[in-house]
């Protein structure tokens, strides 16, 4: 909220702790690969053109960090 400026209504109930986070990165992880086995079995053409456009993306991120490493932008 404070990032983005909005006005906050009512003071915070929940103290966000490392374990909080760690345990909910643990359950996004888990239901993250459990989308991604679904959708391989569910509908593998979807699957191979998402599966194709990430590598596309993650091929193009590190061609930029590499032209930036060379031109010294890191």
């Amino acid at each position: 909220m404070d990032h983005y400026g909005y006005e906050r209504m009512m003071k915070p109930f929940v103290k966000v702790t490392p374990d909080m986070i760690r345990d909910r990165e643990m359950i996004s992880n888990t239901n993250r690969e459990r989308a991604w086995k679904r959708l391989y079995v569910e509908d593998n053409r979807d699957y191979q053109l998402r599966c194709f456009r990430a590598d596309y993306i993650d091929m193009v991120r590190r061609r930029l960090e590499w032209s930036g490493s060379i031109l010294g932008d890191t």
